[in-house]
Protein backbone atom coordinates (compact mmCIF):
# COMPACT_ATOMS: atom_id res chain seq x y z
CA UNK A 1 0.00 0.00 0.00
CA UNK A 2 1.60 3.54 -1.02
CA UNK A 3 1.94 5.56 2.13
CA UNK A 4 -1.47 7.19 3.44
CA UNK A 5 -2.40 10.52 2.79
CA UNK A 6 -2.31 12.24 6.38
CA UNK A 7 -2.33 15.62 8.02
CA UNK A 8 -1.06 16.27 11.47
CA UNK A 9 -2.85 18.75 13.73
CA UNK A 10 -1.22 18.34 17.13
CA UNK A 11 -2.74 15.60 18.93
CA UNK A 12 -4.67 14.24 16.25
CA UNK A 13 -4.10 12.65 12.86
CA UNK A 14 -6.31 12.68 9.41
CA UNK A 15 -5.67 9.55 7.56
CA UNK A 16 -7.04 9.58 4.02
CA UNK A 17 -7.27 5.72 3.08
CA UNK A 18 -7.79 4.35 -0.18
CA UNK A 19 -11.47 3.65 -1.09
CA UNK A 20 -12.60 -0.25 -0.50
CA UNK A 21 -10.02 -0.20 2.24
CA UNK A 22 -11.12 -2.71 4.70
CA UNK A 23 -12.16 -1.71 8.39
CA UNK A 24 -9.44 -3.69 10.01
CA UNK A 25 -6.50 -2.42 7.93
CA UNK A 26 -7.26 1.23 8.75
CA UNK A 27 -7.63 -0.02 12.19
CA UNK A 28 -4.62 -1.74 12.15
CA UNK A 29 -2.97 0.82 10.36
CA UNK A 30 -4.13 3.46 12.43
CA UNK A 31 -2.83 1.77 15.54
CA UNK A 32 0.78 1.56 14.20
CA UNK A 33 0.80 5.43 13.53
CA UNK A 34 0.24 6.28 17.12
CA UNK A 35 3.11 3.53 18.10
CA UNK A 36 5.64 5.22 15.48
CA UNK A 37 4.10 9.25 16.75
CA UNK A 38 4.51 9.52 20.15
CA UNK A 39 2.84 13.30 19.82
CA UNK A 40 -0.27 12.29 18.33
CA UNK A 41 -2.69 10.95 20.38
CA UNK A 42 -6.00 10.10 18.17
CA UNK A 43 -6.23 8.87 14.69
CA UNK A 44 -9.20 10.07 12.72
CA UNK A 45 -9.87 9.13 8.60
CA UNK A 46 -11.05 11.85 6.67
CA UNK A 47 -13.89 10.44 5.32
CA UNK A 48 -14.57 13.98 2.48
CA UNK A 49 -13.35 16.84 1.71
CA UNK A 50 -14.38 20.05 2.69
CA UNK A 51 -17.74 20.47 2.33
CA UNK A 52 -20.73 23.37 2.16
CA UNK A 53 -20.67 27.30 2.83
CA UNK A 54 -19.11 26.60 6.21
CA UNK A 55 -16.33 23.95 4.45
CA UNK A 56 -16.82 21.16 7.03
CA UNK A 57 -15.06 17.97 7.37
CA UNK A 58 -16.11 14.60 7.75
CA UNK A 59 -14.34 12.22 10.16
CA UNK A 60 -14.09 8.68 11.28
CA UNK A 61 -12.84 7.54 15.06
CA UNK A 62 -9.89 4.92 14.35
CA UNK A 63 -7.67 4.69 17.56
CA UNK A 64 -6.29 6.33 20.34
CA UNK A 65 -8.47 8.97 22.49
CA UNK A 66 -11.90 9.27 21.73
CA UNK A 67 -11.74 12.94 20.86
CA UNK A 68 -11.95 15.42 17.73
CA UNK A 69 -10.60 18.28 19.62
CA UNK A 70 -7.22 19.74 18.41
CA UNK A 71 -4.37 21.12 19.99
CA UNK A 72 -2.54 22.60 17.98
CA UNK A 73 0.65 24.82 17.69
CA UNK A 74 2.56 27.05 14.80
CA UNK A 75 4.37 30.42 14.58
CA UNK A 76 4.27 30.51 18.49
CA UNK A 77 0.66 30.12 18.75
CA UNK A 78 -1.22 27.92 19.89
CA UNK A 79 -5.15 26.88 18.67
CA UNK A 80 -7.64 24.97 19.92
CA UNK A 81 -10.37 23.29 17.80
CA UNK A 82 -13.04 20.22 16.41
CA UNK A 83 -12.02 18.97 13.03
CA UNK A 84 -15.72 18.62 12.39
CA UNK A 85 -17.52 21.45 13.25
CA UNK A 86 -15.00 24.04 12.06
CA UNK A 87 -12.54 24.62 9.05
CA UNK A 88 -8.56 24.91 9.62
CA UNK A 89 -5.65 24.16 7.46
CA UNK A 90 -2.17 23.77 8.77
CA UNK A 91 -0.66 23.44 5.33
CA UNK A 92 -1.38 27.70 5.40
CA UNK A 93 0.39 28.16 8.31
CA UNK A 94 3.74 29.59 6.25
CA UNK A 95 1.16 31.66 4.38
CA UNK A 96 -0.01 33.30 7.89
CA UNK A 97 3.65 33.82 8.95
CA UNK A 98 4.36 35.77 5.61
CA UNK A 99 1.08 37.77 5.83
CA UNK A 100 1.74 38.72 9.35
CA UNK A 101 5.63 40.06 8.33
CA UNK A 102 4.00 42.42 5.67
CA UNK A 103 1.49 43.76 8.18
CA UNK A 104 3.76 44.21 10.93
CA UNK A 105 6.09 46.52 8.37
CA UNK A 106 3.20 48.33 7.13
CA UNK A 107 2.54 48.99 11.04
CA UNK A 108 6.70 50.00 11.20
CA UNK A 109 5.60 52.37 8.41
CA UNK A 110 3.34 53.94 10.15
CA UNK A 111 5.13 54.13 13.51
CA UNK A 112 2.23 52.32 15.19
CA UNK A 113 4.74 51.76 18.32
CA UNK A 114 3.26 50.38 21.55
CA UNK A 115 3.75 53.26 24.37
CA UNK A 116 2.10 51.12 27.04
CA UNK A 117 -0.20 48.07 27.24
CA UNK A 118 -2.60 48.16 23.82
CA UNK A 119 -6.15 48.89 24.21
CA UNK A 120 -8.56 48.59 21.00
CA UNK A 121 -9.40 52.24 20.48
CA UNK A 122 -10.19 54.55 17.27
CA UNK A 123 -7.06 56.48 17.73
CA UNK A 124 -4.55 53.57 16.11
CA UNK A 125 -3.75 54.18 12.74
CA UNK A 126 -3.40 50.43 11.12
CA UNK A 127 -7.19 48.92 10.64
CA UNK A 128 -6.96 45.02 9.56
CA UNK A 129 -9.92 42.98 7.98
CA UNK A 130 -9.76 39.21 8.56
CA UNK A 131 -12.93 37.84 6.79
CA UNK A 132 -14.14 34.16 6.84
CA UNK A 133 -11.75 34.24 9.70
CA UNK A 134 -12.91 30.76 10.72
CA UNK A 135 -11.26 30.11 14.23
CA UNK A 136 -9.31 32.94 14.01
CA UNK A 137 -5.68 32.04 13.26
CA UNK A 138 -4.89 34.67 10.74
CA UNK A 139 -5.85 37.07 13.08
CA UNK A 140 -3.68 35.62 16.09
CA UNK A 141 -0.53 35.18 14.15
CA UNK A 142 -0.69 38.75 12.81
CA UNK A 143 -1.33 40.09 16.65
CA UNK A 144 1.42 37.84 18.08
CA UNK A 145 3.58 39.37 15.25
CA UNK A 146 2.73 42.86 16.15
CA UNK A 147 3.26 42.22 19.87
CA UNK A 148 6.40 40.74 18.96
CA UNK A 149 7.32 43.88 17.17
CA UNK A 150 5.99 46.26 19.79
CA UNK A 151 3.58 47.73 17.55
CA UNK A 152 -0.18 48.55 17.17
CA UNK A 153 -3.70 48.02 15.83
CA UNK A 154 -7.04 46.90 15.39
CA UNK A 155 -7.49 43.34 14.18
CA UNK A 156 -11.15 42.72 13.63
CA UNK A 157 -11.83 39.09 12.89
CA UNK A 158 -15.12 37.98 11.10
CA UNK A 159 -16.67 34.78 10.48
CA UNK A 160 -19.92 32.88 9.70
CA UNK A 161 -19.74 29.76 11.59
CA UNK A 162 -21.31 30.38 14.72
CA UNK A 163 -18.96 27.54 16.28
CA UNK A 164 -16.06 28.65 14.74
CA UNK A 165 -16.59 32.05 16.32
CA UNK A 166 -16.42 30.27 19.69
CA UNK A 167 -13.51 28.56 19.35
CA UNK A 168 -12.16 31.53 17.88
CA UNK A 169 -12.37 33.67 21.13
CA UNK A 170 -11.18 30.81 23.41
CA UNK A 171 -8.00 30.81 20.89
CA UNK A 172 -7.54 34.56 21.33
CA UNK A 173 -7.79 33.99 25.00
CA UNK A 174 -5.10 31.53 25.19
CA UNK A 175 -2.65 33.61 23.23
CA UNK A 176 -3.82 36.45 25.23
CA UNK A 177 -4.57 38.70 22.47
CA UNK A 178 -7.79 40.23 23.25
CA UNK A 179 -6.08 43.76 23.56
CA UNK A 180 -5.35 43.52 19.67
CA UNK A 181 -8.40 41.09 18.35
CA UNK A 182 -11.93 42.58 17.62
CA UNK A 183 -14.09 39.61 17.37
CA UNK A 184 -17.24 40.23 15.14
CA UNK A 185 -19.88 37.74 16.62
CA UNK A 186 -22.41 38.60 14.16
CA UNK A 187 -26.29 36.02 13.15
CA UNK A 188 -25.84 34.33 10.01
CA UNK A 189 -27.44 36.73 8.04
CA UNK A 190 -25.67 39.98 8.96
CA UNK A 191 -22.09 38.13 8.88
CA UNK A 192 -23.02 36.97 5.55
CA UNK A 193 -24.00 40.13 4.03
CA UNK A 194 -21.09 41.61 5.83
CA UNK A 195 -18.94 39.34 3.99
CA UNK A 196 -20.37 39.39 0.61
CA UNK A 197 -21.05 42.79 0.08
CA UNK A 198 -19.49 46.11 1.11
CA UNK A 199 -16.29 44.64 2.25
CA UNK A 200 -15.35 42.54 -0.12
CA UNK A 201 -16.48 45.17 -2.78
CA UNK A 202 -13.32 47.50 -0.80
CA UNK A 203 -11.54 45.03 -0.90
CA UNK A 204 -11.48 44.18 -4.77
CA UNK A 205 -11.18 47.77 -5.28
CA UNK A 206 -8.42 47.96 -2.89
CA UNK A 207 -6.61 44.92 -5.58
CA UNK A 208 -7.42 46.56 -8.19
CA UNK A 209 -5.57 49.72 -7.18
CA UNK A 210 -2.13 48.97 -8.18
CA UNK A 211 -0.70 47.08 -10.73
CA UNK A 212 1.79 44.21 -10.39
CA UNK A 213 1.27 44.32 -6.54
CA UNK A 214 -0.87 41.65 -4.29
CA UNK A 215 -2.58 43.89 -1.87
CA UNK A 216 -4.77 42.75 1.42
CA UNK A 217 -7.43 44.49 2.54
CA UNK A 218 -6.64 46.98 5.70
CA UNK A 219 -8.85 49.94 6.27
CA UNK A 220 -7.08 53.58 7.79
CA UNK A 221 -9.90 57.01 7.05
CA UNK A 222 -11.21 55.09 4.19
CA UNK A 223 -7.49 54.62 2.35
CA UNK A 224 -6.68 51.48 0.89
CA UNK A 225 -3.11 50.00 2.08
CA UNK A 226 -0.77 48.21 0.10
CA UNK A 227 1.28 45.34 1.46
CA UNK A 228 3.80 44.88 -1.37
CA UNK A 229 4.23 41.12 -3.16
CA UNK A 230 5.82 38.35 -1.43
CA UNK A 231 6.23 36.01 -3.80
Amino acid sequence: MKKIPQDILGNIVLLKFPRRTLWLVKKLKARKFLKENKTVKTVLEKTGGFSGKLRILKTKYLAGIKTKEVIYKENNCIFKFNVDKTYFSPRLSNERKIIADEVVKLCKKKNTKIESAPTNNKNKSVRVLVMFAGIAPYPIVIAKKLKEANKSAIIISNELNKEANKYAKKNIQLNKLQNYITLIDRSEEHTSELQSHSFISYAVFCLKKKKNTKNHYTQDNNKCNTLPTTD
